[in-house]
């Protein structure tokens, strides 16, 4: 622990002998690191960050991120001044996004030509509130998620946990808190046994801060056939 992997040259098979192995401990200027800042400019203290990988995908709950193993490198808690450091190995290599989350906003920053530093600055939650209307309850209703726009669980990507699901839908309105600005969909779920049983996909776009307000409603005719 400390030092960065050895690999050697390859091996021929009769080999013997005494092989020198050289470890070197990390160059820490090539790591990712940096600040988190809470939306008024201030250390964004305990603030969870993650790095996202080819490999990786990470799920977000409410202001945190869920399914957190404790000893998952690719996650990593900003101190009391706001600062975080990932440990250098190839898995932090890789990463492509590092995403920010508290409870007073969330981030999302590119590393792709990652050279100094970074300074991530949180943006406020937004929220959603729906209804569902009577012409959407035609299919049967167990069940309401939301989920980024995009290929479902596709490796490197952030997903939205099941803090996002409403079970059991008994009311027409709904509603979720501590969503990240990006672009959604809402779909209703008729639950295990039914054909299909995702019904009534609904597009939105979310803004940082702002509420946005959807209505899941049959918008046209049905073709069976």
């Amino acid at each position: 622990e400390g030092y960065e992997p050895f690999v050697s040259d390859p091996l021929p098979r009769d080999f013997s002998g005494v092989l020198d192995v050289v470890l070197h401990r990390p160059d820490l200027s090539k790591a990712v690191r940096g600040v988190v800042l809470r939306p008024d400019g201030r250390p964004a203290i305990g603030a969870e960050v993650a790095l996202l990988t080819p490999g990786n995908r990470k799920y977000l709950g409410r202001a945190r991120f869920a399914h957190r193993e404790v000893k998952d490198k690719l996650i990593t808690n900003a101190d009391g001044e706001g600062r975080f450091q990932f440990e250098k190995d190839p898995d932090s290599d890789s990463a492509h996004t590092a995403i920010a989350v508290s409870e007073s906003g969330f981030a999302r920053v590119s590393l792709r030509q990652l050279t100094e530093p970074l300074t991530i600055q949180l943006e406020p939650w937004g929220r959603v509130e729906g209804t569902t209307d009577t012409s959407a309850r035609q299919r049967p209703v167990d069940s309401l998620h939301m989920q980024f726009q995009g290929p479902p669980g596709s490796p490197g990507t952030l997903q939205l946990s099941s803090d996002f699901r409403v079970r059991s839908l008994q009311g027409d309105d709904f509603a979720f808190e501590f969503v990240p600005p990006g672009d959604f969909y809402v779909v209703l779920d008729a639950g295990a046994g039914v054909p299909y049983p995702q019904h009534h996909r609904t597009w939105l776009t979310v803004r940082a801060g702002e509420t946005t307000r959807i209505l899941i409603a049959e918008r046209g005719q049905r073709l069976t056939g």
